[in-house]
């Protein structure tokens, strides 16, 4: 997965913050997180794959940042103590949770009162019908698991957010001929972005 957007352009990140990257893949995210925040701040990538972790690791070594961290696990689980962000970051991996509620949820408890949420993902402009879903070539184009705006907003207000915005970005598959997929249900790029009230 190669993300849909970019999350930095959501939000500052300042230095000292401490960051978490769900789904943080082979680890681009969190290496520009980590040095956004610099070298008093801390980054902390987590994805559900050993071959992704191996991969950042790797990558992490080659640039040299000892300010980040991988760690294993799924988005229901974070594995992050309570309140410990100051941000929570995600590029593309939303769309493919299936239980986006509780993985809201974990997003919402590893961040301290006050802290951000800044998510790159997509919305669809029509539904993927229920019988779609099953569509193998749907979940690896990032579309199945899509929802409309107004659901996507109202499950990031569920999960505690305050100050949502949907920020949308233009068509993710702007190369993608007419008849495909993405054309089909209206796929679009947004920007989400929220915080944790304060009490």
């Amino acid at each position: 997965m190669a993300g849909t957007g970019n999350p930095f352009a959501l939000g500052d990140v300042r230095a000292g913050e401490r960051i978490v990257d769900c789904g943080s893949g082979s680890g681009a995210d969190s290496l520009i997180a980590a040095r956004l925040t610099g070298p008093a701040g801390r980054v902390i990538g987590t994805d559900m794959t050993a071959a992704m972790l191996a991969k950042a690791r790797r990558n992490a070594e080659l640039s040299g940042l000892a300010n980040v961290e991988f760690r294993e696990g799924f988005l229901e689980a974070i594995p992050v103590e309570d309140g410990w962000a100051d941000l929570v970051i995600s590029n593309g991996v939303l769309n493919l949770v299936p239980d986006k509620a509780a993985a809201l949820a974990e997003m919402f408890r590893v961040l301290r009162p006050g802290g951000r949420l800044q998510l790159a993902d997509i919305v669809l402009d029509r539904p993927v019908p229920g019988a779609s879903k099953t569509d193998v070539s749907l979940w690896t184009g990032c579309i199945a698991g899509g929802l409309p705006e107004p659901e996507l907003r109202a499950v990031v207000e569920d999960a505690g957010f305050e100050a949502v915005k949907i920020r949308r970005g233009g068509d993710v598959f702007s190369g993608a001929p007419q008849h495909s997929d993405a054309a089909e249900f209206g796929t679009v790029g947004v920007g989400i972005v929220g915080r944790r009230p304060l009490a």
